[in-house]
């Protein structure tokens, strides 16, 4: 399912095209979709990944 925002997006930028199947519409949104993550906890940095933060006494 293609969200509305990028379905206007799309229509916008191949206006004047021959018209597009929803097909095509759904392939133009899978390139055009910013990269996200495939769950959101691997967004986030693991312990070993983050700096270590060393308190000076």
């Amino acid at each position: 399912m293609i969200r509305p925002e990028w379905q206007e997006h799309i229509r916008r930028m191949v206006d004047g095209w021959p018209p597009v199947t929803p097909e095509t519409y759904a392939q133009l949104a899978l390139l055009l979709a910013p990269e996200r993550p495939a769950s959101p906890s691997a967004a986030l940095p693991t312990p070993s990944a983050r700096p270590a933060q060393h308190l000076a006494a």
